[in-house]
Formats: C-alpha cells, sequence, structure tokens
C-alpha cells in the first residue's frame, strides 16, 4: 500500500545548538546552563555536550550531508550564549558570523534554515543574576536577544520560533528536579517563570513581525498527547479535561489569550502573576503552529487512579523498546484535536524520532526499527490528513546522533550515525528518507500490532 503526500509537503531534519555545535569555549561562547550542570557531573557517564558533534567546525560537512539526503528544510536553533556574552549584552560578532555562515551554506544547497530562538541553553549570567525564567526581567532580555538575531539574519531566515518545548525550561526545570537550571522552588514561582516564558514567545513574535514583517513565526511545542484506546463521548470528555490541564498553560494563552480555568487548578496559591496587557501581548497572532511529538498516552478505564481511569504508554509487538513508548495512534488523534480546538494556519511535526541502544556500530547502521518507527507515525499523520486536518511538513529528529541531554550520548536518535572519531556515517534509515523525499511517499508492506498490555505510566491523581 502507498501512502502518498502532497507535493508541497515540506520535509525536514532537526536539531538544537547544545546538542550538536560543540565548540563550548571557542571564539566568544559563555557557559550555558546546560554546560554547567554537565560539568558538575550531573549527565550521565559524565558527558558533556563541550564537544558534542563539533558542528561548530563541521558544519559545512554537515549541509553537504542534508543535500545529500535531499531535505528542503533544516531547523536549528541558536546558542543564545554563543552571540550575547554577558548581561550586558555585548554582542559576540564571531557567534554572529558563524549562524550567518551556517545560514548562507544551507541556501547555497537548496536548504531553508527555519530558526528556533531558544532551545533551553539558557546564558549562566542570567541564571545567577536573577534566576533566568523565574523573574520578569528575563523579558527584556530575550527581546533584545530577539532584535539581534532578527537584524543580523532576517534578510535570509523566513521562519522563526521563539520557544522550544517551554514546560521543559519551566515545569521540569523548577518544579520537578529533572533539568537544568532549578532549584525545585515551589509552585507560586514555577507559575511565574511559565508566564514569563509565554512573554518571551509573545514578545519575541512582535518583534520579529516588526523587523521582518513577511517573516512567519510559529511555535514547537510538545503536546502531552492523550487519546482514547476506545473512541466515545465518555471518553474524549476524559482527554478534554486532561488535554487543558496538561497543554492549556502554553497553546491557550497563544491563541486565545487566556489561560484555562482548570490550568493551575491544583497549584496551592500557584496562579502566576500577571500585569495589564500581558494577555495582549501572549496573544500576538502565530503563522504556524510546530508539535514536537514522540509519544502520548493512552486512556483507560480501569477502575485505578482517580476517578476510575488512568493513562499508558503502548509498546509496539514489531519493535525493541525504545527510550520512549511508542505510540503512532497517537498523531491521528492528536492532529484532529488540534484542528477542532484551535485557530491553526499552518500545522508542522517539528520533531518526531525515536532511540534505541544496540550493542555494535553495525546494528546502529543498519536500523530497520526507525524505518519501521517513521512509517507508523507518518501512516497516522496520512491518516489525519485524509479525514481533513492537514499538515504541512515533516522534520525527523535528529540528522545525527548527538548529546541527549542528561542521558547523554546513550540514546541514538539520528539519520547519521556518529562514531567515536566524529566520523559522520549514513545509516540506512538515511537512504530510506532519501527515497521518501524524492519520491513523496512510501511503501507500507505490512499493518504494525500493539501490545494489548501497555505499561502504566502513571495514575492519575489530579
Amino acid at each position: 500500500m502507498k501512502i502518498e503526500f502532497p507535493k508541497d509537503f515540506l520535509w525536514g531534519v532537526a536539531t538544537s545548538s547544545c546538542q550538536i555545535e560543540g565548540s563550548a569555549n571557542i571564539d566568544g561562547k559563555v557557559d550555558s546552563v546546560w554546560d554547567t550542570y554537565a560539568d558538575a557531573g550531573k549527565c550521565l557517564k559524565g558527558d558533556t555536550p563541550r564537544v558534542a558533534c563539533d558542528h561548530y567546525h563541521r558544519y559545512k560537512e554537515d549541509v553537504a550531508l542534508m543535500k545529500e539526503l535531499g531535505v528542503k528544510v533544516y531547523r536549528f536553533s541558536i546558542c543564545w550564549p554563543r552571540v550575547i556574552s554577558d548581561i550586558k549584552g555585548t554582542v559576540n560578532e564571531k557567534g554572529l558570523e558563524f549562524y550567518s555562515n551556517l545560514v548562507d551554506e544551507l541556501i547555497a544547497a537548496g536548504i531553508e534554515p527555519w530558526i528556533t530562538l531558544f532551545h533551553w541553553d539558557l546564558p549562566q549570567y542570567l541564571q545567577d543574576a536573577f534566576g533566568g525564567f523565574l523573574s520578569r526581567d528575563i523579558v527584556g532580555y530575550f527581546q533584545y536577544y530577539t532584535e539581534v538575531m532578527v537584524k543580523a539574519l532576517g534578510d535570509r531566515v523566513k521562519h522563526w520560533m521563539p520557544i522550544n518545548e517551554p514546560d521543559n525550561a519551566t515545569t521540569f526545570s523548577y518544579g520537578f528536579p529533572w533539568m537544568p537550571p532549578g532549584p525545585v522552588v515551589g509552585e507560586k514561582k514555577t507559575a511565574n517563570s511559565i508566564h514569563h516564558i509565554n512573554l518571551c514567545h509573545g514578545i519575541a513574535v512582535k518583534t520579529i513581525k516588526e523587523l521582518c514583517p513577511d517573516a512567519k513565526v510559529g511555535c514547537a511545542f510538545d503536546c502531552a498527547a492523550y487519546y482514547p484506546r476506545e473512541d466515545c463521548d465518555d471518553n474524549w470528555a476524559l482527554i478534554e479535561q486532561e488535554w487543558k490541564y496538561e497543554n492549556g498553560y502554553f497553546l491557550d494563552p497563544m491563541f486565545f489569550g487566556k489561560y484555562p480555568d482548570c490550568s493551575f487548578r491544583n497549584w496551592h496559591d500557584g496562579y502566576p502573576d500577571i500585569e495589564h496587557g500581558d494577555m495582549e501581548l501572549l496573544n500576538h497572532p502565530i503563522d504556524f503552529l510546530g508539535i514536537n511529538q514522540y509519544y502520548g498516552y493512552v486512556l483507560k478505564i480501569d477502575g485505578r487512579g482517580h476517578n476510575g481511569y488512568n493513562f499508558y504508554v503502548r509498546e509496539h509487538n514489531d519493535l525493541p523498546n525504545s527510550c520512549m513508548g511508542i505510540t503512532p495512534d497517537m498523531f491521528y488523534y492528536l492532529l484532529k484535536y488540534l484542528h477542532r480546538h484551535y485557530p491553526i494556519k499552518e500545522l508542522y511535526v517539528t520533531e518526531n524520532g525515536n532511540a534505541w541502544t544496540t550493542d555494535t556500530e553495525e546494528e546502529q547502521l543498519k536500523d530497520d526499527y526507525r524505518i519501521d518507527f517513521i512509517k507508523m507515525h507518518l501512516s497516522s499523520v496520512r491518516k489525519a490528513m485524509d479525514e481533513g486536518y492537514f499538515v504541512n511538513g515533516y522534520f525527523h529528529w535528529s540528522f545525527i546522533d548527538n548529546f541527549e541531554w542528561g542521558s547523554g550520548y546513550k540514546w541514538k536518535f539520528g539519520l547519521v550515525h556518529l562514531g567515536e572519531d566524529l566520523k559522520r556515517e549514513p545509516k540506512k534509515s538515511f537512504w530510506w528518507y532519501k527515497d521518501l523525499i524524492k519520491n513523496n511517499s512510501f511503501e507500507k508492506d505490512r499493518e504494525y500490532s500493539n501490545n494489548e498490555n501497555p505499561q502504566l505510566i502513571f495514575w492519575n491523581k489530579k
């Protein structure tokens, strides 16, 4: 069975600065919170991003591989502490030069650059000065940083995303001890950090539009994707409740200029401090919605948890265990939900992928499981599109194996294998993805079976 996509469908790959660039203290770059965190030995095996893929020195080689792959778009992020050196706002011209050269190299290769301004590598000096997103002061610094980047690259870059996955830089940094910068500060301050990062998004959208009116501005958001095991109205009512609670903090202010009533319902004195004009700024219109989607939570009525239901991650029987759940059905339900609830102009899958640990380099290169994974998820995307829920493009995560945050270099997400000597070698999935892009279609040669005993991820106690 052939799965086909529209002629104007955009195929791309994605990375982030902290995960691939390396060159941590070269040409004027200063530390990010991730440099500090990793240097303290808090990542697996003591790994750090200080070398990563050495993309800073090897970007031409990487762009050549992207050209070979045939992608038309490449989403990458700017390292804030590479271009702004200190709290005084000193611009590092060497940092700007690197990104300008990268943009030129991409355009010369026929690849359109899509830029994310913030993908978690907050300058350490801002964390030291006032706690980063814990302070409203961050908004002015982010506006200035946005101005610097748009003035430098706006003549060539026409797609911008201010913030990548804002929950990870706020809820999972200040509300839980899972990511830097931390520390855990309690519900009120965490709620304020959410509001402050939303303000950063809003001020960046406004700034980009003022400086570059022909640019398109969107976001890259990792939805907590809930979907029913049984498609019925009662189940969808529960999905609606959980969706608003988990995702409403970010998408509702963006689209509707308000937080849902349920957003902070269980936070003791946790509602953020909102000033006059804030919600209008958050509601500055965006041109596209980007979703970073890896797995979803399957609703099951089982008599457990609060009100007798829980959420599970379902692993597919056909694939080995991965670092995340494998739930391709979530794309079909998620796309339906998004289109039904938000006035979306364009929608892109800005990240999707998975990782497996393998014993040998040969197994890493012959990654049939990644090909099956992509087929599963794109089939689900196509199913939603066939019912009228449009999707405009797909960015695979990731272009290359890289520094995977707290897990160091354990998990391999890339289409390109990274050797210990930093040698790049395309995997089997690279060549399959190239054929997909060339033909704008793929053959779905079999159906995939679901595991009927999914793993319990959490009890719903809200």
